[in-house]
């Protein structure tokens, strides 16, 4: 029993020490097996819920105290990410050509929170990981109140988003989260959990392959019918996400270089499956779509920040 409980942490530490390798080949792995992808596809809460839950049990509570000190700070941020980036991706959006339904679901992904799992990239890439979870936690709080007046005023979309209904929901979640992150650093201590790091991005990086594989159901025949719209949506998820990262960037640089590139890195990186969740059948099949599509540069971007991390940072991500 116990050589396999240290084969199985080998195995985790090995997948954490290669974890920006391995999540660009698990976002291939759903559109390689469609039908693991329709048999996974109801784990996606457990999956989001999971991140969430590893990413409070990584972040310090002394960082994490700190973030909560600079309120006017966390406000600026907060009002980039949901009302300053989605105003200027619809205004980007206008003279472009994109199709309708690809330029919809472009303007939604920029108004929708940041990702869950943006706070376990900080974690990889060293940079300011209690600020991401700080500011993650309070934008997926704060936007139903800005989405829909948003999608209505510039999408014309009546979104079924019933503020009070979505924040209960969302603070059941993010309770029962960090109830569970709380007994685990309990129960394992920090020191532990300090040493293990590895490990814990191994655990990161499955549960990521498993939110990559369930996403991608329904989208491989989508592909297949029409290789055209993949391309489409791929240059422009893409090009959004790298975008609006350097866009973050360069307006938070006056924050330092490690909060900077946490704010781009949330810019760039957004929940809109918590948006088509919330939508339900009333999410257009397009939209839907491009959320699968849009996890490429997602899982790509650990790989292509790494070496600007290293060269950045005064102390190198782990």
């Amino acid at each position: 029993m116990q050589a396999a409980a240290r084969a199985g942490m080998n195995g985790l530490e090995w997948l954490g020490r290669r974890a920006s390798l391995m999540l660009l080949v698990g976002v291939f792995s759903g559109l390689a097996l469609p039908g693991l992808a329709a048999v996974l596809r109801p784990a996606l809460l457990i999956a989001v819920a999971c991140l969430l839950t590893m990413s409070m049990v990584r972040v310090e509570p002394a960082s994490l105290r700190r973030a909560l000190q600079a309120p006017f700070v966390s406000a600026l941020a907060l009002g980039w990410l949901l009302l300053g980036a989605p105003l200027l991706v619809a205004w980007l959006c206008l003279d472009t050509g994109l199709p309708p339904t690809i330029a919809q679901s472009v303007v939604l992904y920029a108004a929708a929170p940041p990702l869950v799992a943006a706070t376990a990239y900080a974690l990889m890439l060293g940079l300011d990981a209690a600020f991401a979870l700080y500011l993650t936690i309070l934008g997926t709080f704060i936007v139903p109140l800005t989405l829909p007046p948003l999608a209505s005023a510039l999408l014309g979309l009546a979104l079924p988003l019933t503020p009070l209904d979505m924040t209960v929901r969302l603070a059941v979640m993010v309770a029962c989260c960090a109830g569970a992150a709380w007994a685990i650093r309990r129960f394992a201590g920090a020191e532990r959990l300090a040493r293990r790091g590895r490990a814990l991005d191994g655990v990161v990086v499955l549960l990521m392959w498993l939110f990559a594989v369930a996403i991608m159901d329904g989208v491989t025949a989508r592909i297949v019918n029409d290789p055209g719209w993949l391309v489409t949506c791929a240059l422009a998820a893409c090009i959004l996400n790298f975008g609006l990262c350097a866009a973050g960037a360069i307006g938070a640089g006056l924050l330092g270089v490690r909060r900077a590139l946490t704010v781009g890195l949330l810019s760039g990186n957004r929940n809109l499956g918590l948006v088509v969740g919330a939508m339900a059948a009333d999410a257009p099949a397009e939209v839907v779509a491009f959320v699968a599509v849009a996890q490429i540069p997602i899982y790509a971007l650990p790989s292509l920040l790494r070496p600007i991390t290293r060269r950045l940072l005064p102390t190198p991500a782990h």
